[in-house]
């Protein structure tokens, strides 16, 4: 069982990263947290792991935080929710921020994952509830207030990353984009102006 890597980053695209460690290339799928909190590439990096072993595959999963992994396991308990489900909440949601969706039992917030209906959501919620529920609301969280990930800013990043930039690439370019016209609310308009920035490059 790999239970941390530590090295250089070596590459990484939407979803996933390569670390260098000690002239092995471990590749990962991470959440967009932990993708965007990357450093530059060649510079050193800790990620927590967990490796998914099926007849066909192993596939390594990478996680920024002890929190993160924790969560990601957990919900891997849930029936009918894989991997990549379990991957698609922590990309939404920071990790406090599921803990206290899953204690208000906000389905609503839940629906927000890409791949997960009302009645996965209420799944979650009642398996999850003794588990990550362990919090005592004061109120009902807003959903409007959670932490969400889906910004426009994020979407055309992860829309470069898919062009084939990198992280870095991509998120300078979205904020070159973003300083000559802050007001672009569009993902099309914000991805077609930063790539005229990368076209320069």
């Amino acid at each position: 069982m790999i239970a941390f890597l530590r090295g250089k980053l070596a590459a990484e695209s939407s979803g996933k990263v390569v670390l260098d460690v000690n002239g092995v290339g471990y590749q990962m799928l991470v959440s967009n947290t932990t993708l965007a909190n990357m450093p530059h590439l060649g510079e050193e990096v800790f990620l927590h792991t967990h490796m998914v072993v099926r007849e066909d595959s192993m596939q390594l999963y990478g996680f920024q935080t002890d929190d993160e992994l924790s969560i990601f396991t957990t919900i891997l308990n849930v029936s009918g929710i894989g991997p990549k489900g379990a991957l698609a909440v922590l990309s939404v949601y920071q990790p406090e921020n599921i803990k206290g969706i899953i204690a208000n039992e906000n389905a609503t917030a839940l629906t927000k994952v890409p791949g997960i209906g009302k009645k996965t959501a209420q799944r979650l919620i009642l398996e999850l509830k003794d588990k990550l529920g362990e919090m005592t609301p004061t109120k009902q969280q807003d959903i409007s207030k959670i932490d969400y990930q889906g910004s426009v800013e994020r979407d055309a990043e992860f829309a470069l990353m898919a062009l084939g930039y990198s992280h870095s690439e991509s998120t300078d370019a979205v904020k070159k984009a973003l300083a000559e016209n802050s007001t672009l609310s569009d993902v099309s308009a914000l991805v077609k102006l930063a790539l005229k920035y990368l076209m320069k490059e």
